[in-house]
Protein backbone atom coordinates (compact mmCIF):
# COMPACT_ATOMS: atom_id res chain seq x y z
CA UNK A 1 0.00 0.00 0.00
CA UNK A 2 1.45 3.20 -1.00
CA UNK A 3 1.91 6.09 1.84
CA UNK A 4 0.04 9.05 1.64
CA UNK A 5 2.40 12.73 0.18
CA UNK A 6 2.93 15.16 3.02
CA UNK A 7 0.55 17.16 0.49
CA UNK A 8 -1.97 14.93 0.45
CA UNK A 9 -2.00 14.99 4.66
CA UNK A 10 -1.93 18.60 4.81
CA UNK A 11 -4.86 18.53 2.57
CA UNK A 12 -6.80 15.88 4.67
CA UNK A 13 -5.89 17.78 8.15
CA UNK A 14 -7.25 21.20 6.56
CA UNK A 15 -10.39 19.61 5.18
CA UNK A 16 -11.41 18.13 8.60
CA UNK A 17 -10.16 21.14 10.93
CA UNK A 18 -12.84 23.00 8.03
CA UNK A 19 -15.16 20.94 8.73
CA UNK A 20 -15.09 21.06 12.39
CA UNK A 21 -15.45 24.99 12.41
CA UNK A 22 -18.51 24.63 10.09
CA UNK A 23 -20.06 22.20 13.01
CA UNK A 24 -19.41 24.36 15.02
CA UNK A 25 -20.71 27.53 13.69
CA UNK A 26 -23.64 25.93 13.06
CA UNK A 27 -24.25 25.21 16.96
CA UNK A 28 -22.96 28.02 18.40
CA UNK A 29 -23.66 31.02 15.64
CA UNK A 30 -27.24 32.86 15.00
CA UNK A 31 -28.04 30.48 11.67
CA UNK A 32 -28.66 26.86 11.23
CA UNK A 33 -28.86 24.72 8.10
CA UNK A 34 -32.53 25.15 8.48
CA UNK A 35 -31.93 29.10 7.91
CA UNK A 36 -33.52 30.34 4.88
CA UNK A 37 -34.41 33.98 3.94
CA UNK A 38 -37.27 33.12 1.40
CA UNK A 39 -40.61 35.03 2.72
CA UNK A 40 -40.46 38.32 0.56
CA UNK A 41 -42.30 41.20 2.75
CA UNK A 42 -42.57 45.00 1.80
CA UNK A 43 -43.15 48.36 3.75
CA UNK A 44 -44.02 51.97 2.47
CA UNK A 45 -42.30 54.61 4.14
CA UNK A 46 -42.33 58.25 4.29
CA UNK A 47 -38.52 57.71 4.11
CA UNK A 48 -36.17 55.35 3.62
CA UNK A 49 -32.94 57.08 4.28
CA UNK A 50 -29.94 55.08 5.40
CA UNK A 51 -32.14 51.67 5.00
CA UNK A 52 -29.87 50.10 1.89
CA UNK A 53 -29.52 46.72 0.95
CA UNK A 54 -28.32 44.38 3.14
CA UNK A 55 -29.56 46.26 6.39
CA UNK A 56 -30.69 43.37 9.32
CA UNK A 57 -34.62 43.41 10.22
CA UNK A 58 -35.23 42.19 13.56
CA UNK A 59 -37.52 40.71 15.67
CA UNK A 60 -37.23 41.37 19.57
CA UNK A 61 -33.50 42.18 19.37
CA UNK A 62 -33.01 38.88 17.11
CA UNK A 63 -31.72 39.08 13.50
CA UNK A 64 -34.62 37.72 11.15
CA UNK A 65 -33.94 38.93 8.07
CA UNK A 66 -32.18 41.57 5.77
CA UNK A 67 -33.37 44.00 3.18
CA UNK A 68 -33.41 43.17 -0.41
CA UNK A 69 -33.94 46.71 -2.56
CA UNK A 70 -36.00 49.74 -2.04
CA UNK A 71 -37.82 51.76 -4.61
CA UNK A 72 -39.93 55.08 -4.99
CA UNK A 73 -43.70 54.63 -4.87
CA UNK A 74 -45.71 57.38 -5.13
CA UNK A 75 -43.70 60.02 -3.66
CA UNK A 76 -42.95 57.74 -0.88
CA UNK A 77 -40.31 54.93 -0.06
CA UNK A 78 -41.28 51.25 -0.67
CA UNK A 79 -38.51 48.84 0.69
CA UNK A 80 -38.67 44.69 -0.04
CA UNK A 81 -36.99 42.51 2.63
CA UNK A 82 -36.21 38.77 3.17
CA UNK A 83 -37.32 37.33 6.63
CA UNK A 84 -37.51 33.63 7.54
CA UNK A 85 -39.55 31.10 5.75
CA UNK A 86 -40.35 29.54 9.21
CA UNK A 87 -41.15 33.42 10.99
CA UNK A 88 -44.91 33.38 11.79
CA UNK A 89 -45.81 37.61 11.38
CA UNK A 90 -49.25 38.44 12.99
CA UNK A 91 -50.79 40.74 9.95
CA UNK A 92 -51.51 43.59 12.28
CA UNK A 93 -47.47 43.67 13.58
CA UNK A 94 -46.04 46.97 13.11
CA UNK A 95 -42.69 47.66 11.40
CA UNK A 96 -40.71 50.72 12.39
CA UNK A 97 -36.88 52.21 10.99
CA UNK A 98 -34.87 52.51 14.53
CA UNK A 99 -30.97 53.08 15.25
CA UNK A 100 -28.09 52.02 16.45
CA UNK A 101 -27.66 55.03 18.61
CA UNK A 102 -26.70 58.82 17.71
CA UNK A 103 -24.89 57.79 14.79
CA UNK A 104 -25.27 54.49 14.25
CA UNK A 105 -26.38 52.23 11.29
CA UNK A 106 -30.40 52.02 10.67
CA UNK A 107 -32.39 48.87 11.14
CA UNK A 108 -36.31 47.35 10.76
CA UNK A 109 -37.41 46.28 14.09
CA UNK A 110 -40.80 43.80 13.90
CA UNK A 111 -42.96 44.26 16.85
CA UNK A 112 -45.30 41.58 17.19
CA UNK A 113 -49.31 41.66 17.13
CA UNK A 114 -52.24 39.88 18.62
CA UNK A 115 -53.57 38.49 15.44
CA UNK A 116 -54.07 35.22 15.00
CA UNK A 117 -53.84 35.51 10.90
CA UNK A 118 -50.40 35.62 9.70
CA UNK A 119 -48.46 37.20 7.13
CA UNK A 120 -47.30 35.22 3.81
CA UNK A 121 -44.52 35.68 0.98
CA UNK A 122 -45.06 39.12 -0.87
CA UNK A 123 -47.46 40.66 1.55
CA UNK A 124 -47.66 44.40 2.89
CA UNK A 125 -47.06 46.18 6.76
CA UNK A 126 -50.02 48.26 7.24
CA UNK A 127 -48.84 49.51 10.26
CA UNK A 128 -45.78 51.61 9.66
CA UNK A 129 -44.18 53.89 12.19
CA UNK A 130 -41.43 56.24 9.88
CA UNK A 131 -38.47 56.73 11.77
CA UNK A 132 -37.20 60.44 13.48
CA UNK A 133 -34.43 62.60 12.46
CA UNK A 134 -32.84 65.69 13.70
CA UNK A 135 -35.41 67.60 11.98
CA UNK A 136 -37.99 67.00 14.46
CA UNK A 137 -35.25 67.42 17.04
CA UNK A 138 -35.64 71.07 15.88
CA UNK A 139 -39.14 71.49 15.62
CA UNK A 140 -39.32 70.20 19.17
CA UNK A 141 -36.61 72.85 20.53
CA UNK A 142 -38.28 76.03 18.57
CA UNK A 143 -41.20 74.83 20.58
CA UNK A 144 -39.14 74.52 23.98
CA UNK A 145 -37.78 78.31 23.35
CA UNK A 146 -41.25 79.76 22.64
CA UNK A 147 -43.08 78.07 26.19
CA UNK A 148 -39.65 79.48 27.85
CA UNK A 149 -39.71 82.93 26.19
CA UNK A 150 -43.90 82.69 27.58
CA UNK A 151 -43.07 82.11 30.65
CA UNK A 152 -40.31 84.71 31.15
CA UNK A 153 -43.15 86.67 30.13
CA UNK A 154 -45.09 85.58 32.86
CA UNK A 155 -43.12 86.00 35.26
CA UNK A 156 -41.71 89.95 34.37
CA UNK A 157 -45.63 90.29 34.17
CA UNK A 158 -46.42 88.79 37.75
CA UNK A 159 -42.71 90.20 39.58
CA UNK A 160 -42.57 93.39 37.79
CA UNK A 161 -43.15 96.66 39.81
CA UNK A 162 -43.04 97.70 43.30
CA UNK A 163 -46.63 95.70 44.18
CA UNK A 164 -45.23 92.58 42.86
CA UNK A 165 -41.95 92.85 44.74
CA UNK A 166 -43.64 93.61 47.63
CA UNK A 167 -46.50 90.62 47.27
CA UNK A 168 -43.73 88.39 46.77
CA UNK A 169 -41.55 89.64 49.78
CA UNK A 170 -44.79 88.99 52.08
CA UNK A 171 -44.97 85.68 51.13
CA UNK A 172 -41.07 84.50 51.60
CA UNK A 173 -41.94 86.67 55.01
CA UNK A 174 -44.36 84.01 55.94
CA UNK A 175 -43.03 80.93 54.38
CA UNK A 176 -40.05 81.44 56.54
CA UNK A 177 -41.83 82.43 59.24
CA UNK A 178 -43.59 79.13 59.39
CA UNK A 179 -40.54 76.69 58.76
CA UNK A 180 -38.56 78.26 61.38
CA UNK A 181 -41.80 78.29 63.58
CA UNK A 182 -42.33 74.61 63.34
CA UNK A 183 -38.44 73.30 63.17
CA UNK A 184 -38.23 75.42 66.74
CA UNK A 185 -41.31 73.55 67.95
CA UNK A 186 -40.31 69.97 67.21
CA UNK A 187 -36.86 70.41 68.13
CA UNK A 188 -38.37 71.75 71.77
CA UNK A 189 -41.22 69.18 72.04
CA UNK A 190 -39.23 66.23 70.50
CA UNK A 191 -39.72 64.34 73.32
CA UNK A 192 -43.44 64.71 72.90
CA UNK A 193 -43.47 63.77 69.37
CA UNK A 194 -41.56 61.01 70.29
CA UNK A 195 -44.34 59.73 72.52
CA UNK A 196 -47.01 60.43 69.98
CA UNK A 197 -45.12 58.16 67.82
CA UNK A 198 -45.19 55.34 69.94
CA UNK A 199 -48.64 55.84 70.86
CA UNK A 200 -50.16 56.07 67.33
CA UNK A 201 -47.96 52.99 66.98
CA UNK A 202 -49.40 51.00 69.40
CA UNK A 203 -52.58 52.77 68.37
CA UNK A 204 -52.54 50.59 65.23
CA UNK A 205 -51.82 47.48 66.59
CA UNK A 206 -54.83 47.89 69.44
CA UNK A 207 -57.26 48.94 66.75
CA UNK A 208 -56.26 45.62 64.63
CA UNK A 209 -56.51 43.69 67.98
CA UNK A 210 -59.86 45.68 69.02
CA UNK A 211 -61.44 44.98 65.67
CA UNK A 212 -61.08 41.54 66.09
CA UNK A 213 -62.15 40.75 69.55
CA UNK A 214 -62.61 43.77 72.00
CA UNK A 215 -65.38 45.82 69.95
CA UNK A 216 -66.07 46.80 73.61
CA UNK A 217 -62.93 48.60 74.44
CA UNK A 218 -63.19 51.08 71.75
CA UNK A 219 -64.82 53.33 73.35
CA UNK A 220 -62.82 53.49 76.62
CA UNK A 221 -60.07 54.50 73.65
CA UNK A 222 -62.05 57.42 72.62
CA UNK A 223 -62.28 58.53 76.04
CA UNK A 224 -58.55 59.35 75.93
CA UNK A 225 -58.88 61.97 73.18
CA UNK A 226 -59.07 64.87 75.26
CA UNK A 227 -56.06 64.31 76.78
CA UNK A 228 -54.55 64.36 73.20
CA UNK A 229 -56.73 67.82 72.70
CA UNK A 230 -54.93 69.17 75.95
CA UNK A 231 -51.78 68.50 74.60
CA UNK A 232 -52.16 69.86 71.22
CA UNK A 233 -53.67 73.00 72.96
CA UNK A 234 -50.27 73.23 74.96
CA UNK A 235 -47.88 72.72 71.57
CA UNK A 236 -49.93 75.43 69.80
CA UNK A 237 -48.87 77.54 72.97
CA UNK A 238 -45.39 76.66 73.04
CA UNK A 239 -45.53 77.68 69.15
CA UNK A 240 -46.81 81.34 69.24
CA UNK A 241 -44.11 81.69 71.80
CA UNK A 242 -41.29 80.76 69.57
CA UNK A 243 -42.83 82.99 67.25
CA UNK A 244 -42.60 86.16 69.72
CA UNK A 245 -38.96 85.39 70.95
CA UNK A 246 -37.46 85.03 67.58
CA UNK A 247 -38.68 88.08 65.94
CA UNK A 248 -35.77 89.52 64.61
CA UNK A 249 -34.22 86.39 63.09
CA UNK A 250 -37.23 86.23 61.16
CA UNK A 251 -36.94 89.74 59.92
CA UNK A 252 -33.04 89.10 58.90
CA UNK A 253 -34.44 85.84 56.83
CA UNK A 254 -37.01 88.05 55.32
CA UNK A 255 -34.48 89.96 54.09
CA UNK A 256 -32.39 87.50 52.61
CA UNK A 257 -35.27 86.36 50.62
CA UNK A 258 -35.65 89.74 49.29
CA UNK A 259 -32.02 89.69 47.91
CA UNK A 260 -33.19 86.16 46.79
CA UNK A 261 -35.91 87.47 44.95
CA UNK A 262 -33.77 90.43 43.38
CA UNK A 263 -31.17 87.41 41.84
CA UNK A 264 -33.79 85.76 40.64
CA UNK A 265 -35.36 88.49 38.65
CA UNK A 266 -32.29 89.55 36.96
CA UNK A 267 -31.46 85.60 36.32
CA UNK A 268 -35.39 86.04 34.19
CA UNK A 269 -34.59 89.02 32.39
CA UNK A 270 -31.49 87.43 31.25
CA UNK A 271 -32.99 84.24 30.33
CA UNK A 272 -35.86 86.74 28.54
CA UNK A 273 -32.85 88.58 26.56
CA UNK A 274 -31.14 85.11 25.78
CA UNK A 275 -34.22 83.66 24.41
CA UNK A 276 -35.09 86.63 22.37
CA UNK A 277 -31.40 86.76 20.68
CA UNK A 278 -32.12 82.67 20.00
CA UNK A 279 -35.70 83.92 18.30
CA UNK A 280 -34.57 86.57 16.31
CA UNK A 281 -31.65 84.19 14.86
CA UNK A 282 -28.53 85.63 16.98
CA UNK A 283 -25.50 83.64 18.02
CA UNK A 284 -24.76 79.78 16.65
CA UNK A 285 -27.43 78.37 18.75
CA UNK A 286 -29.86 80.72 16.84
CA UNK A 287 -28.41 80.10 13.68
CA UNK A 288 -28.96 76.24 14.41
CA UNK A 289 -32.47 76.68 15.36
CA UNK A 290 -33.49 79.04 12.38
CA UNK A 291 -31.65 78.29 9.41
CA UNK A 292 -32.61 75.48 7.68
CA UNK A 293 -29.30 75.22 5.97
CA UNK A 294 -27.20 74.51 8.65
CA UNK A 295 -30.10 71.59 9.55
CA UNK A 296 -29.42 69.72 5.82
CA UNK A 297 -25.65 70.05 6.70
CA UNK A 298 -26.00 68.34 9.52
CA UNK A 299 -28.11 65.63 7.77
CA UNK A 300 -25.94 65.21 4.95
CA UNK A 301 -23.17 64.69 7.22
CA UNK A 302 -25.16 62.30 9.20
CA UNK A 303 -26.05 60.32 5.79
CA UNK A 304 -21.84 60.56 4.87
CA UNK A 305 -20.79 58.89 8.34
CA UNK A 306 -23.59 56.23 8.08
CA UNK A 307 -22.65 55.46 4.46
CA UNK A 308 -18.70 55.21 5.04
CA UNK A 309 -19.59 52.91 8.10
CA UNK A 310 -21.84 50.61 5.99
CA UNK A 311 -19.12 50.22 3.58
CA UNK A 312 -16.77 49.66 6.10
CA UNK A 313 -19.16 46.64 7.40
CA UNK A 314 -19.58 45.49 4.07
CA UNK A 315 -15.80 44.67 3.33
CA UNK A 316 -15.40 41.09 3.25
CA UNK A 317 -12.28 39.45 3.47
CA UNK A 318 -12.14 35.93 2.74
CA UNK A 319 -9.04 33.65 3.98
CA UNK A 320 -9.40 29.82 2.44
CA UNK A 321 -7.56 26.86 1.32
CA UNK A 322 -8.22 24.41 -2.04
CA UNK A 323 -6.44 21.26 -2.59
CA UNK A 324 -6.75 19.48 -5.95
CA UNK A 325 -5.91 15.75 -6.36
CA UNK A 326 -4.48 15.47 -10.05
CA UNK A 327 -5.39 11.77 -11.02
CA UNK A 328 -3.06 11.07 -13.73
CA UNK A 329 -0.58 12.64 -11.86
CA UNK A 330 -1.72 11.24 -8.31
CA UNK A 331 -0.16 14.47 -7.06
CA UNK A 332 -1.60 17.22 -4.95
CA UNK A 333 -1.88 20.75 -6.25
CA UNK A 334 -2.47 23.17 -3.19
CA UNK A 335 -4.33 26.87 -2.96
CA UNK A 336 -3.66 28.91 -0.38
CA UNK A 337 -6.59 31.68 -1.02
CA UNK A 338 -6.94 35.64 0.33
CA UNK A 339 -9.98 37.07 -1.75
CA UNK A 340 -10.84 40.49 -0.82
CA UNK A 341 -14.17 42.24 -1.59
CA UNK A 342 -15.09 46.11 -0.99
CA UNK A 343 -18.22 45.68 -2.84
CA UNK A 344 -20.79 42.88 -4.08
CA UNK A 345 -19.47 43.27 -7.66
CA UNK A 346 -15.42 43.60 -7.10
CA UNK A 347 -12.82 41.48 -5.39
CA UNK A 348 -9.47 41.11 -5.52
CA UNK A 349 -7.65 38.20 -5.20
CA UNK A 350 -4.40 36.91 -3.94
CA UNK A 351 -2.84 32.89 -3.93
CA UNK A 352 -0.34 31.05 -2.85
CA UNK A 353 0.07 28.08 -5.10
CA UNK A 354 2.14 24.77 -3.86
CA UNK A 355 2.00 22.87 -7.78
CA UNK A 356 3.98 19.20 -8.00
CA UNK A 357 4.35 20.28 -11.93
CA UNK A 358 5.85 23.92 -11.11
CA UNK A 359 8.08 25.31 -13.94
CA UNK A 360 9.00 23.92 -17.07
CA UNK A 361 12.30 25.44 -18.05
CA UNK A 362 14.37 24.55 -21.57
CA UNK A 363 18.18 23.14 -21.01
CA UNK A 364 20.49 22.83 -23.68
CA UNK A 365 23.63 20.40 -23.11
CA UNK A 366 26.53 20.22 -25.56
CA UNK A 367 29.72 17.66 -25.27
CA UNK A 368 32.63 18.22 -27.33
CA UNK A 369 34.79 14.90 -27.91
CA UNK A 370 38.12 14.90 -29.76
CA UNK A 371 39.91 12.05 -31.20
CA UNK A 372 43.58 12.00 -32.14
CA UNK A 373 44.35 15.28 -31.09
CA UNK A 374 47.15 16.94 -33.13
CA UNK A 375 47.12 13.87 -35.58
CA UNK A 376 46.16 14.12 -39.36
CA UNK A 377 43.07 11.75 -38.53
CA UNK A 378 41.61 13.81 -36.02
CA UNK A 379 38.29 13.72 -35.25
CA UNK A 380 36.06 15.62 -33.44
CA UNK A 381 32.15 14.51 -32.14
CA UNK A 382 29.68 16.88 -30.95
CA UNK A 383 26.86 15.91 -28.84
CA UNK A 384 23.97 18.13 -27.86
CA UNK A 385 21.50 17.14 -25.88
CA UNK A 386 18.29 19.27 -25.78
CA UNK A 387 15.76 18.40 -22.83
CA UNK A 388 12.88 20.61 -21.00
CA UNK A 389 13.61 19.87 -16.91
CA UNK A 390 10.08 20.53 -14.52
CA UNK A 391 10.87 21.65 -11.07
CA UNK A 392 8.23 21.64 -8.40
CA UNK A 393 8.05 25.45 -6.17
CA UNK A 394 5.72 27.30 -4.98
CA UNK A 395 3.67 29.81 -7.45
CA UNK A 396 1.36 33.08 -7.09
CA UNK A 397 -1.68 34.50 -8.46
CA UNK A 398 -2.83 38.15 -8.22
CA UNK A 399 -6.01 39.08 -10.05
CA UNK A 400 -8.54 41.93 -10.16
CA UNK A 401 -12.50 40.91 -10.80
CA UNK A 402 -15.37 42.66 -11.64
CA UNK A 403 -18.63 41.04 -11.56
CA UNK A 404 -22.31 41.93 -13.81
CA UNK A 405 -24.95 40.26 -12.75
CA UNK A 406 -24.29 36.77 -12.49
CA UNK A 407 -20.70 36.94 -14.49
CA UNK A 408 -17.37 37.33 -13.17
CA UNK A 409 -14.53 38.65 -15.41
CA UNK A 410 -10.96 38.61 -13.97
CA UNK A 411 -7.19 38.92 -14.62
CA UNK A 412 -3.87 39.92 -14.15
CA UNK A 413 -1.07 37.39 -12.74
CA UNK A 414 -2.88 33.47 -12.88
CA UNK A 415 0.09 30.88 -11.53
CA UNK A 416 3.20 33.42 -12.11
CA UNK A 417 2.36 33.99 -15.19
CA UNK A 418 -0.26 36.30 -17.34
CA UNK A 419 -4.10 35.29 -18.00
CA UNK A 420 -7.71 36.34 -17.75
CA UNK A 421 -10.63 33.81 -16.28
CA UNK A 422 -14.20 34.29 -16.36
CA UNK A 423 -17.09 32.76 -13.70
CA UNK A 424 -20.66 32.03 -14.12
CA UNK A 425 -22.80 32.21 -10.90
CA UNK A 426 -26.27 30.30 -11.49
CA UNK A 427 -28.87 29.26 -9.32
CA UNK A 428 -28.60 31.96 -6.79
CA UNK A 429 -24.85 31.66 -6.36
CA UNK A 430 -24.85 27.86 -5.49
CA UNK A 431 -23.20 26.86 -8.58
CA UNK A 432 -20.10 28.09 -9.85
CA UNK A 433 -18.71 27.38 -13.28
CA UNK A 434 -14.87 28.91 -14.24
CA UNK A 435 -12.77 29.11 -16.80
CA UNK A 436 -9.07 30.38 -17.14
CA UNK A 437 -5.98 30.77 -19.61
CA UNK A 438 -2.55 31.64 -18.78
CA UNK A 439 1.21 30.48 -19.68
CA UNK A 440 0.58 31.56 -23.09
CA UNK A 441 4.38 31.27 -23.91
CA UNK A 442 5.45 30.26 -26.98
CA UNK A 443 7.24 26.78 -26.51
CA UNK A 444 3.67 25.37 -24.86
CA UNK A 445 0.38 25.24 -25.53
CA UNK A 446 -1.83 27.94 -23.30
CA UNK A 447 -2.57 26.56 -19.75
CA UNK A 448 -6.21 26.43 -19.69
CA UNK A 449 -8.11 25.03 -16.24
CA UNK A 450 -12.32 24.67 -16.18
CA UNK A 451 -13.96 23.52 -13.02
CA UNK A 452 -17.29 23.54 -11.17
CA UNK A 453 -18.32 24.14 -7.73
CA UNK A 454 -21.35 22.91 -6.39
CA UNK A 455 -22.84 24.49 -2.62
CA UNK A 456 -25.48 23.16 -0.75
CA UNK A 457 -27.32 23.53 2.63
CA UNK A 458 -24.96 26.45 3.19
CA UNK A 459 -21.68 25.30 4.74
CA UNK A 460 -21.23 21.83 1.79
CA UNK A 461 -18.82 22.26 -1.12
CA UNK A 462 -18.34 19.95 -3.92
CA UNK A 463 -15.71 20.82 -6.61
CA UNK A 464 -14.18 19.13 -10.00
CA UNK A 465 -13.12 19.86 -13.14
CA UNK A 466 -9.85 19.63 -15.54
CA UNK A 467 -6.46 21.07 -15.72
CA UNK A 468 -3.77 22.33 -18.55
CA UNK A 469 -6.05 19.61 -20.82
CA UNK A 470 -4.90 20.65 -23.58
CA UNK A 471 -0.80 20.16 -23.20
CA UNK A 472 -1.55 16.47 -21.45
CA UNK A 473 -0.27 14.34 -24.34
CA UNK A 474 2.76 16.45 -25.51
CA UNK A 475 3.87 18.74 -22.10
CA UNK A 476 6.72 16.87 -20.76
CA UNK A 477 5.50 17.56 -17.47
CA UNK A 478 3.21 14.83 -18.11
CA UNK A 479 4.95 12.28 -20.07
CA UNK A 480 8.52 10.53 -19.55
CA UNK A 481 9.79 10.33 -23.00
CA UNK A 482 13.54 10.97 -23.14
CA UNK A 483 14.94 13.74 -24.18
CA UNK A 484 15.82 14.30 -27.57
CA UNK A 485 20.15 14.09 -28.52
CA UNK A 486 21.68 15.00 -31.80
CA UNK A 487 25.73 14.20 -32.84
CA UNK A 488 27.74 15.60 -35.38
CA UNK A 489 30.77 14.04 -36.65
CA UNK A 490 33.56 16.29 -38.48
CA UNK A 491 36.63 15.19 -40.64
CA UNK A 492 39.99 16.60 -40.02
CA UNK A 493 39.15 19.15 -42.96
CA UNK A 494 35.58 20.08 -41.35
CA UNK A 495 37.43 20.74 -38.60
CA UNK A 496 39.67 23.20 -39.86
CA UNK A 497 36.77 24.84 -41.30
CA UNK A 498 35.08 24.78 -37.79
CA UNK A 499 38.05 26.95 -36.26
CA UNK A 500 37.47 29.24 -39.26
CA UNK A 501 34.65 30.14 -38.62
CA UNK A 502 34.46 29.47 -34.78
CA UNK A 503 31.92 26.36 -35.11
CA UNK A 504 28.86 28.49 -35.60
CA UNK A 505 27.11 27.37 -38.03
CA UNK A 506 27.70 23.64 -37.20
CA UNK A 507 26.38 24.45 -33.81
CA UNK A 508 23.24 26.10 -34.90
CA UNK A 509 22.71 22.83 -37.17
CA UNK A 510 23.02 20.48 -34.67
CA UNK A 511 20.25 22.68 -32.54
CA UNK A 512 18.28 22.55 -35.53
CA UNK A 513 18.82 18.48 -35.57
Amino acid sequence: MRKLTVETKVGVFFVAVFALIAWISTRLGDYGLDTTYGMELSAVFSTASGVNPGVYVNMAGIRVGSVDRKVLDGGKARVYFDVLTKLKIPDDSKISILTHGFLGQRFLEIIPGTSTDYLESGDEFYNVEDASDISGLTGNLEDVSEDIKEITGNLRAVLGGEEGEESLRETFEALNTITVTIAETLQANQQNMDRIMANFERFTTDMAYISNKNRDDISRAIAQFPAIAENLNSISGNLAGVLDQNDEEINQTLENLVVVTENLGRSMEAIANIAQKVDEGEGTLGKLVNDDSTIKEIHEAVEGINDYVQRVRRLQVEVGYRGEYHIEQTEVKSYFNINIRPNFDKVYMLSIIDAPTGRTREQLTETVTTTNPGAADEQTETEVEHKRVTTSELLFSAQIGKRWHDVLFRGGIIESHGGAGIEFYLFNDHLNLAFEAFDFSASNNPHLKASMNAYFLDHFLVTGGIDDFINRYDDPRYSSAPASTSRTATSPSSRRACRRRDCRNLKNLTQIL
